[in-house]
């Protein structure tokens, strides 16, 4: 599973993550869509493999309702991750 997630995750972009919001209803900034990118391609791997301090790092980058949704989708899909 890892070896798709990184492949998947290497040909993200940021029109993938907009796509994906507009797709389900939600409402994000741009800005908070280039964050949450940024810490995709950074930090997915760490997120991955159980280290969830940089949640506590994006909560202050972002707006509150785009954390509660980021917070949200993890705990929807991190059981089919493993």
């Amino acid at each position: 599973m890892k070896f798709i997630l990184k492949n998947y995750i290497n040909k993200l972009t940021i029109n993938d993550i907009k796509n994906y919001v507009i797709k389900n209803n939600y409402i994000v900034s741009d800005k908070d869509i280039n964050t949450i990118y940024n810490y995709i391609k950074r930090y997915w791997e760490d997120i991955y493999n159980g280290n969830l301090e940089y949640f506590n790092k994006i909560k202050k980058e972002v707006d509150y309702s785009t954390y509660n949704l980021i917070i949200n989708l993890y705990n929807k899909y991190k059981d089919y991750l493993n």
